[in-house]
């Protein structure tokens, strides 16, 4: 047998050592996916774009990427001495992409770097109140205003692994609604 061949088994075995089931190399990501979804008729995120002579005045249109419009977060609580403790932020979150649907709209996201075995409290927010009207006629009413809240499920997961090497996964969805504002008196 050549060297050459000989190199190839040597390295070839190396790899499949490395990659064995039960290193930790090999263990799949614990993860928490969803979608964030809005009608239609609620409209679009909007930016501003300059028009005119010299960019004199600002126009609203449709946001090139919606999905940038919201924000989602993941918290757990932490105690800590004389205090009460607090909810401290965990996770990296991919922003995901934009889907069209025939009634709404919709952002995928997905998060990961998650801790295992404690409550972990999902949240979405909209980042911007810049926003195109759509058909409904609350849509561009400012006494309601546009709440993201969880749908199909709760926004509190704790992921929990079955056996080491399955990863441990969670869905969060998350619906646009419309909701009067609160009159402060």
């Amino acid at each position: 047998m050549s060297n050459a061949i000989k190199m190839f088994f040597a390295l070839m075995f190396a790899l499949l050592v490395a990659k064995a089931p039960g290193s930790s190399a090999d263990f799949p990501k614990d993860r928490i996916s969803g979608f964030i979804r809005w009608n239609k008729a609620y409209g679009f995120p909007g930016t501003h774009r300059p028009v005119g002579l010299k960019n004199s005045r600002l126009v609203t249109v449709r946001a090139a990427d919606p999905c940038s419009r919201f924000s989602v977060t993941a918290t757990v609580y932490r105690a800590s001495p004389n205090s009460f403790g607090a909810n401290v932020r965990v996770g990296q979150v991919a922003a995901g992409n934009f889907k069209e649907n025939p009634d709404s709209y919709q952002c995928l996201y997905q998060m990961g770097g998650l801790p295992g075995g404690e409550p972990i409290t999902v949240s979405a927010f909209l980042n911007n109140q810049l926003w195109i009207p759509g058909s409904d006629p609350l849509s561009g009413n400012a006494a309601y205003d546009k709440a993201l809240q969880p749908v199909g499920g709760p926004n509190v997961i704790t992921l929990l692994r079955t056996r080491p090497d399955f990863p441990a996964t969670a869905t969060v969805n998350f619906q646009m609604v419309l909701t009067p504002k609160q009159i402060v008196r």
